[in-house]
């Protein structure tokens, strides 16, 4: 079963967490979406997630804002983030520093 938690951070900002627990493991699955809200549409800035990304496994963050990345998605490996809960401190962290006028 996957589990989502939302945490509104302002009218406009939330994050998405998404967990799910791997069968004979102690570990999960996740993936944690910091987003923005414009009008009832939904817009992705950030992901972090634990999934296998082009075959390599790892968590990792995709970056979706391309005014703030010329290039538009970026992916890095995050090896300190192991956790949804350490992810969503650096995807709330990421959002207040780069759309604090949005909180």
């Amino acid at each position: 079963m996957i589990e989502t938690v939302v945490i509104p951070l302002s009218e406009f900002v939330e994050i998405v967490m998404r967990f799910k627990r791997v069968r004979k493991t102690a570990t999960a699955n996740f993936a944690v979406i910091g987003r923005i809200r414009e009008n009832a549409d939904c817009k992705e800035i950030i992901r972090i997630d634990n999934y296998l990304h082009r075959n390599k496994a790892g968590t990792h963050v995709h970056f979706f804002d391309k005014e703030k990345r010329k290039d538009g998605e970026q992916v890095e490996y995050l090896s300190e983030i192991t956790t949804p809960w350490e992810a969503s401190q650096y995807v709330e962290k990421y959002l207040r520093n780069f759309y604090p006028d949005l909180l």
